[in-house]
């Protein structure tokens, strides 16, 4: 069983064995930490014999709940979302800028209109 960031684990620890031990939470989560590290085949048999004097009826579920949430690495902190941030574009243009050109259609064909004579 890995442990990352063991602090983080210690904070959690002591959060659950001062609601349910009247040991020094800190103390017990210093203890708890030194029999994981101690053997790897350690299993949860054997944790909850070591405990049952701290936890009593406490124990297996305890147990139980601690090797759950070492395996989801729930005891690390959960990093905070990145934030999308969105800005708006515009469209700059520079004062010297040409203005783009427009095209006129003219139609070219001759068409006969009235003229009026002047006298």
């Amino acid at each position: 069983m890995i442990i990352e960031e063991v602090e983080f684990l210690k904070q959690w620890l002591v959060t659950q064995l001062e609601m349910i031990s009247e040991a020094d939470p800190s103390v017990l989560a210093k203890y708890v930490i030194a029999l994981l590290k101690k053997d790897e085949s350690f299993n949860e048999e054997t944790f909850v014999e070591q405990l049952e004097v701290f936890l009593d009826k406490e124990t297996e579920s305890f147990v139980k709940n601690l090797y759950e949430v070492i395996e989801s690495k729930e005891y690390l902190p959960v990093p905070p979302k990145k934030k999308r941030v969105f800005t708006e574009v515009k469209e700059v243009k520079a004062k010297d800028e040409p203005k783009p050109e427009r095209k006129i259609s003219i139609d070219t064909k001759k068409k006969k209109v009235p003229t009026a004579t002047l006298r």
